[in-house]
């Protein structure tokens, strides 16, 4: 087998795909420092398994994954493939080439592949185990490898001639081994305080047992006459019943004729006094007609009264609102008059103050030292202005030289112009379509920058968002899965319980246990009903000790099976014949009304179900037994006394028939049978919908880690578009500068021929440019002629100014005193004004308020003449009303009192009968009295036969004692007290002593099995020992034979020894090295020189190889410590034993290279990035050749 390839991606510096194709012979890595050679190795090692992070040079194992240089960007994934040529079949794989590929994803996750089919990385160990190739073999040897030879301690070195004797495997079944005998050393000491245990527990148990069998033997008599008492009882009591029963029926028919003619006598009496009611109802309607009619005429009359006051003062408040508008209306005119005067007035001093305000303003101005300014910079500005004219003059006089001048000259320069500007416009048109277009695919690129951006974003978020959903969806998967095996366990628990019977009668277990042999045997009766679970506890409850009753399908194989109990003294059980059971259940009329009843939730028997070849057992065992929602509803139905059945609540309280009320709680009450089963299949569906949710889950998580890594390639594969879309927004960015600066000097080319054109257009009108300058240059004459004459007036008002200031100063204050005044007055008219407006407007609206009320009364009278005449209408109509109410009243009082005399004479009679039937009821309660007793004492025989003995009427009057019933009471007591001297007993422990003693037995055989086994493993291990050890002497032999013989070749003389540092103990012996270089003493390893030590170390190496050669050695720097000399033997070595063996080194050392067949280069041209570069030396010397 051979090294074939190598392909790495990902790996560390190794950014792109690499792939190294290995040569048979020797193959040469070199490269600078730090350019990537020895990830070759660690490549190696990773893909096949390395899993020590530190020993890849690392802190975390995604640190193997490339994490981007100055221009590239961190990659996801690393992954290597390592190819095998496997034509010999060296490795155990009917292929003859295997490829190894491992994978890691910067998430955690990793794939490995043999052949490209998916495996474990067990699998791969487990390929490579023994065969030299592993990830910690000698197949790979690094210059640490050699240091850890020469360094290692004597008993640290013997690993290594373990490795080449193969005994990993061995150790690792020994270590397999002390583990299953440590594992079976605890068991056993497990089970030996388990029988010591046991073993206490058995004597009290046996005397406990004894004790328990004695009393059952009593007790079995007790209960013979006890059943044979309730059976006797129950027959008097039935006796004596039927008579009552009699009677109590001819009660009955007596207190329904009462009743009847009570009932006819009340419907008579109800419909009378109906009438009576009705007649007093009439009665009282007619009197509120007759009261609500006097009270209308009697407010009309006073209404009418009241609305002639109302007029009279309506007319005199008329009368007073005309006055008030009238002296309103003069108000007024004399008001707006005095608001017209007022106007005037102020609008004559408000003119006379503003002219007294100009007045002041202008002298102001003459007095105060601004007007001196103003002066001086009046004369500042024409002196500019004059300035400004001098320097225009100039400038005319030069245009004037440069009009003749360009005359002159524009002849020969005017159709050159013309050209150069069309063929400017014309490369300035071209630059603005390429600009326009430029700016058009800017705004396209950064419109698309930006979408690719916002995508790559959310993209990014989901990324992030579906490794969070991924975490959150494992930890629910993993609770699940927990929660599940709980609820496993306690299933298995559970049916464990149920397979074995454990809670189960003796008696019943055991023909449980064996039905298989009586075929005719049904199950027990919790086994064959499927109640609701509303109704567990009531059923439960309901059926007690029946539950355990054993349904069969005829009494031969009843009387069959309690053979079989009696010949194996397995105890006693009770049978229903399907075939002569028959259905107990309550009569139609009575389980009709029984159901009406408030809290009655049905019949048991009709809320259960089961075969329809049960039904006669269903309804035997529950068709008169009720279920009520709670224990007030049933004690309310049980009072009646009409319902001769079992009352149950949902929560377990029982009254039976004859008012005894059973209720509480223990510790245990949901450990029934029919609990146990229902919480079975409750928690099976539970498992199976857990299971459900687990299966979802992990479609789930898988879609969503699917849909992640697919989402992370659309991540890498948007960002490469979008560093492709910037790329080309830069060149049209560039492209778009460019064409702008072409456009702006275009632009400026166009202006100047554009201007040089005119310039020279303008020689076409040359007279009028003339003419145009002569006038100009006259008019700016003219000016500076008229800023020289306004110079010198300033300057003349500057000289008068001091003596004019002091005589307006005067005039000034004069004038300020007369302003003053001036405003005072148009204050006071201003404020006379505006109470003038005011009081006219208080007038105004005082006129307006009083004409709204004067309509207003207006409009009230007009009414009031309306409703006079109707107030007479309403007054004549109610009296006449009145009138036929009176008369309807007088009739309705006849009537009544009839009414009242026959109500009188019929309650009379209804008394009398009352009585009567209250008499006959009596007699019936008491006779249902004796009833109720006699039926309580029936009903509590047989309760007490069915809850004590599980037992029928009929089938306890098959075994009935022939002793009349005051000697059984005798024998009775007699029994009873030798009960009481036995005292208490634990029925258990006959039970509890057979399970113990059985499981006592079988943990004796366990132990004995458990010590058998120890004595096995203890022989094992003795044997791997003797294996390991004839192995590893065999091995050190062979290697040190070798070590002495490559070591003269590599030194070219001396000596060397391997040496057992304990050779009596091969499974702990160190192996210590000596060694004699020529010229020097035979000594330690630890005492030659650095160089020497290396050297030797390699030759054990060596020596190793040829006791086991590998098909490929890696040796990374292995020769970094010889010198030139030692590493021409260490290469020359290398050549001559390359036959059997492929050699891959990583070298830096000259000789090294020259004897290498092909030599690979690790370059890093981009920063960060391995390449490599590879030269067949042997095709050269070929060549040379």
């Amino acid at each position: 087998m051979q090294l074939k390839s190598l392909e790495i991606s990902g790996f560390k510096s190794f950014a792109d795909k690499t792939k190294i194709d290995f040569q048979a012979g020797m193959t040469g890595i070199v490269g600078p420092n730090g350019s990537g050679k020895s990830n070759i190795i660690e490549a190696i090692r990773w893909v096949l398994g390395e899993q020590a992070v530190k020993s890849l040079r690392g802190t975390k194992m995604t640190d193997v994954i490339f994490a981007g240089s100055a221009n590239r960007k961190p990659l996801n994934m690393a992954k290597v493939t390592i190819t095998f040529d496997n034509s010999d079949h060296f490795l155990p794989l009917d292929y003859a080439e295997v490829s190894i590929t491992r994978k890691l994803f910067r998430n955690g996750d990793s794939d490995y592949l043999i052949n490209n089919q998916s495996c474990r990385l067990k699998d791969i160990t487990n390929l490579m185990i023994d065969t030299g190739l592993g990830k910690d073999s000698f197949s790979v040897i690094s210059q640490g490898r050699v240091e850890a030879v020469f360094n290692a301690k004597p008993e640290d070195r013997r690993s290594i001639i373990e490795d080449v004797a193969g005994v990993l495997k061995y150790k690792k079944d020994k270590l397999t081994t002390e583990n299953k005998l440590a594992e079976t050393t605890d068991y056993l000491d497990r089970v030996n305080d388990i029988i010591a245990e046991l073993n206490q527990q058995k004597g009290p148990l046996e005397e406990q047992a004894s004790l328990a069998r004695d009393y059952q033997d009593q007790k079995q008599k007790y209960d013979y006459l006890d059943r044979s008492r309730l059976v006797k009882k129950l027959t008097i009591a039935r006796d004596q019943l039927q008579g009552v029963n009699e009677k109590l029926t001819n009660a009955k028919a007596l207190v329904a004729k009462y009743q009847r003619d009570v009932d006819a006598g009340a419907t008579k009496l109800a419909e009378l006094k109906t009438q009576q009611t009705a007649a007093l109802k009439h009665k009282d309607e007619l009197a509120a007609q007759n009261l609500d009619l006097t009270k209308t005429i009697e407010n009309t009359q006073g209404q009418q009264g009241v609305d002639a006051e109302r007029r009279q003062n309506q007319q005199s408040e008329q009368e007073r609102l005309n006055a008030t508008l009238t002296t309103t209306e003069q108000q007024i005119a004399e008001l707006t008059e005095q608001q017209n005067q007022l106007q005037q007035t102020l609008a004559e001093q408000q003119n006379q103050v503003k002219t007294l305000k100009a007045t002041v303003a202008e002298l102001t101005t003459a007095t105060s030292a601004a007007g001196r300014q103003q002066l001086a910079d009046e004369l500042e500005k024409l002196r500019n202005a004059y300035i400004d004219e001098k320097q225009i003059q100039a400038e005319l006089n030069n245009e004037a030289k440069n009009l003749t001048k360009q005359h002159q000259q524009s002849g020969t320069q005017s159709s050159a112009l013309a050209e150069r500007l069309a063929q400017a416009q014309a490369n300035l048109k071209r630059v603005q379509t390429t600009v326009d277009v430029h700016n058009r695919d800017q705004r396209d690129l950064e419109n698309q920058v930006n979408q690719q951006q916002s995508k790559l974003t959310a993209q990014q978020a989901q990324v992030k968002h579906n490794a969070e959903e991924i975490d959150t969806q494992q930890q629910r998967w993993l609770d699940a899965a927990g929660m599940m095996q709980r609820e496993k366990s306690r299933l298995e628990a559970l049916q464990a319980v149920q397979e074995r019977y454990t809670n189960f009668y003796a008696g019943v277990r055991m023909v449980l246990q064996h039905r298989q042999q009586f075929s005719g045997v049904a199950g027990a009766v919790s086994e064959l009903l499927t109640v609701p679970a509303q109704y567990t506890k009531a059923v439960e409850v309901a059926l007690g000790g029946q539950l355990q009753n054993v349904v069969c399908d005829t009494q031969q194989t009843a009387k069959a099976v309690v053979n079989f109990l009696k010949q194996n003294h397995a105890g006693r059980a009770t049978f229903l014949p399907i075939e002569r059971i028959t259905a107990r259940q309550l009569p139609v009329n009575t389980e009709h009304e029984l159901l009406q009843q408030p809290g009655v939730l049905g019949v048991a028997s009709e809320l259960v179900d089961c075969e329809p070849r049960l039904m006669a057992i269903k309804r035997y065992l529950l068709g008169t037994t009720a279920i009520v929602d709670t224990l007030d509803h049933a004690m309310a139905i049980s009072r009646t006394r009409r319902f001769r059945c079992k009352l149950v609540t949902v929560d377990g309280e029982t009254i039976a028939a004859s008012g005894a009320i059973t209720g509480g709680a223990t510790r245990h009450d949901d450990n029934g049978l029919l609990q146990q089963q229902q919480s079975a299949e409750k928690i099976a569906a539970n498992v199976q919908q857990m299971q459900s949710e687990l299966v979802t889950y992990e479609q789930g998580l898988a879609d969503l880690k699917k849909a992640n890594q697919d989402l992370t390639a659309q991540v890498e594969t948007s960002r490469q578009q979008l560093s492709q879309l910037k790329d080309q927004l830069s060149q049209v960015q560039a492209q778009l500068q460019a064409a702008q600066s072409e456009q702006t000097q275009l632009s400026r080319q166009v202006k100047a021929l554009a201007y040089e054109q005119q310039q020279a257009q303008a020689d076409d009108s040359y007279d009028e440019l003339v003419a145009r300058n002569q006038q100009a240059q006259a008019e700016n004459a003219a000016k500076l002629a008229d800023y020289q004459a306004k110079m010198a007036t300033v300057q003349q008002q500057q000289t008068d100014y001091e003596s004019y200031q002091q005589t307006q100063a005067a005039k000034l204050q004069a004038q300020r005193e007369a302003l003053i005044t001036a405003q005072e007055h148009v204050k006071q008219t201003q404020q006379q004004l505006t109470q003038c407006q005011t009081n006219l407007a208080q007038a105004q609206q005082t006129k307006q308020q009083t004409e709204q009320d004067l309509a207003a009364i207006q409009t009230t009278l007009a009414s009031q003449q309306m409703s006079v005449a109707e107030r007479d209408a309403v007054l004549k109509k109610a009296k006449a009303q009145q009138t036929e109410v009176q008369k309807a009243q007088a009739t309705c009082e006849n009537q009544l009192a009839t009414l009242n005399d026959d109500v009188e004479a019929l309650s009379t009679k209804q008394v009398r009968l009352q009585q009567l039937a209250a008499a006959a009821t009596d007699d019936y309660r008491r006779l249902e009295l004796s009833q109720t007793k006699l039926t309580g004492e029936v009903d509590h025989a047989t309760a007490d036969l069915a809850e004590k003995y599980q037992l029928t009427v009929a089938a306890a009057q098959e075994d009935v004692s022939p002793l009349e019933l005051p000697a059984i009471s005798e024998q009775l007591k007699l029994l009873k007290r030798g009960l009481d001297e036995i005292g208490t007993v634990n029925l258990g422990a006959i039970d509890e002593f057979e399970r113990v003693k059985e499981r006592f037995d079988f943990l004796n055989n366990q132990a004995n099995d458990l010590k058998e086994a120890k004595e096995h493993l203890l022989q094992t291990m003795t044997d791997l020992d003797t294996t390991v050890a004839t192995r590893f002497k065999t091995a050190f032999d062979q290697v040190a034979s070798e070590f002495s013989t490559i070591f003269e070749q590599m030194f070219g003389g001396g000596k060397a020894e391997l040496i057992l540092t304990d050779p009596d103990h091969l499974l702990t012996s160190g192996v210590d090295i000596m060694a004699q270089p020529p010229g020097k003493k035979f000594q330690r390893l630890s005492l030659l020189s650095g160089g020497e030590r290396a050297l030797t170390a390699i030759t054990l190496l060596f020596a190793i190889l040829a006791v086991r050669p590998v098909p490929f050695s890696i040796l990374d720097e292995a020769e970094a410590a010889l010198d030139d000399a030692n590493v021409d033997r260490f290469s020359q070595y290398l050549n001559d034993f390359q036959t059997g063996t492929q050699f891959v080194i990583i070298t830096h050392r000259k000789g090294t290279m020259m004897h290498a067949d092909v030599l690979y280069g690790v370059t890093m041209e981009e920063s960060g990035v391995s390449k490599m570069v590879s030269v067949s030396l042997s095709d050269l010397k070929d060549n040379q050749n």
